[in-house]
């Protein structure tokens, strides 16, 4: 309930980001992502502990490099098995606490190990600033709830006071213990001891980095979620991405609708009436015709316990409310090529000029005179990309830009079914990315070619004069 109203804020911010604002309206919605991450992080910290205080939150042991859950490269390698969401939330939440005090010099995080008669291996966190340190009248209260240094009218620093309460749960939690040493106008050392195992190297779990994925095709996607607000926000971001979207209010009105149909991916809300998204999952795993489609959670529950619940359902992969636009495409996109990959099918798309299927829908639903209005929009659009392209100008104008006006150009193309000018896009784009601008001038001759095949085969088509 406290994150639904954040989802859908988020989710019309990031709608109005890409909508050409002045410069004063981006003014004013940096202000406005600027306070909702800031709401979002307290409602977090209040959620943490509300779990924490009813004990539902569980300690997942799994192996991890150390190394990479925080920030700094420790000279040992150091491969542990304890639960590595909440040492990277005590680590998170020491990390912040310090910033929030130290106006200038520096920040310490330090990883030792410590010897200990009760426990094989134990590591100890440390967090060390230069800032305003703390006085000892506050020392014996620093880990209460609601506990700020200033609680004045004229306070400089930001936060309810919920950071080190977390900790402190977190800690003990892991059957840890922790503490603090400070002078008031010399800075602070934090410490947290963790009972961790060592194990072997070969059995820490690799986790690969999230890579900018870009699918070269129009995903069909069934969005099942029972609020209509969220609906819109979602639908919005993915039709704005190329992708056709059909919804469904709950899980059984969603498999009915699988049924009538085939679809690319499930984006799956959990909580919802008369069928709740693990329910449709479990039943799509075992009765659908399409029971190896990709199911992506969108949900609120993201304890590690629940999440675990979702993916014994049969749930590929999970996208966290709010929803953030730079999330929520790669996990559908991830999802989609494992998918393929597993199934031995190819994400290219056709050689074919246009996708007469998604013209024929724009035409049918939206009559011909709309429809071919869209498309002179979409021509001068792909001709001020083209002259750009072949300009000094061009040539001359950063990289970002460019990237940015073909990422443009590519939706709108994706949106109204020139499927080779999405593809060649799509590639230059991320070749771009990966190799740098050379890897556009070597296609641009290619690309005037297509894009003049293109234009013709609409005329053919009767949609441009």
């Amino acid at each position: 309930e406290m994150r639904t109203p954040l989802n859908r804020l988020t989710g019309a911010i990031e709608l109005l980001e890409t909508t050409g604002l002045t410069t004063s309206q981006s003014k004013y919605l940096n202000t406005l992502r600027q306070s909702e991450s800031e709401l979002q992080h307290h409602v977090n910290d209040v959620l943490d502990i509300a779990h924490l205080e009813a004990g539902r939150v569980a300690s997942v042991e799994e192996t991890f490099d150390l190394r990479r859950l925080i920030d700094r490269v420790v000279e040992d390698h150091s491969e542990l098995a304890t639960d590595p969401h909440k040492v990277g939330k005590i680590i998170s939440n020491l990390v912040n606490n310090a910033l929030k005090f130290t106006k200038r010099g520096q920040i310490t995080v330090q990883v030792d190990r410590h010897i200990s008669p009760h426990a094989e291996f134990m590591i100890e966190l440390r967090v060390t600033d230069t800032g305003i340190g703390i006085p000892d009248k506050f020392l014996k209260h620093i880990f209460d709830d609601f506990t700020t240094l200033d609680n004045s009218y004229t306070r400089t620093s930001s936060g309810v006071g919920l950071g080190l309460g977390i900790v402190r749960r977190m800690v003990a939690a892991l059957n840890g213990t922790m503490g603090v040493n400070s002078h008031e106008g010399a800075g602070s050392t934090f410490w947290v001891r963790i009972p961790v195992q060592k194990v072997p190297q070969d059995s820490v779990i690799e986790h690969a980095e999230q890579q900018d994925l870009t699918l070269y095709q129009t995903l069909k996607i069934l969005m099942v979620e029972d609020k209509d607000i969220n609906r819109f926000v979602l639908r919005e971001m993915l039709i704005n991405e190329g992708h056709q979207v059909v919804e469904a209010e709950n899980g059984k009105i969603a498999i009915d609708t699988l049924e009538q149909g085939n679809f690319d991916v499930i984006l799956m809300d959990i909580s919802m009436p008369i069928m709740d998204g693990v329910a449709a999952t479990k039943y799509i795993r075992e009765h659908a015709k399409q029971q190896d489609i990709p199911i992506v959670a969108c949900t609120a529950h993201t304890q590690p316990e629940e999440i675990e619940r979702f993916r014994e359902a049969g749930m590929t992969d999970f996208v966290q409310k709010p929803i953030e636009r730079s999330k929520l495409l790669p996990a559908l996109y991830q999802s989609v090529l494992a998918s393929d990959i597993e199934q031995n099918r190819s994400v290219e798309m056709t050689d074919e000029l246009l996708n007469m299927r998604v013209l024929g829908e724009i035409s049918e639903q939206l009559g011909h005179d709309t429809a071919e209005m869209l498309l002179t929009r979409y021509e001068d659009e792909a001709n001020a990309l083209m002259t750009l392209l072949n300009s000094q100008q061009g040539k001359d104008a950063p990289v970002e830009d460019l990237i940015k006006d073909i990422h443009k150009t590519a939706g709108s193309s994706a949106q109204l079914g020139l499927s080779a000018m999405r593809h060649k896009l799509n590639v230059i784009e991320v070749n771009v990315k990966q190799q740098g601008v050379e890897a556009l001038w070597s296609e641009i001759d290619n690309l005037n070619t297509l894009w003049k095949d293109s234009r013709d085969a609409i005329k053919n088509e009767g949609f441009l004069s």
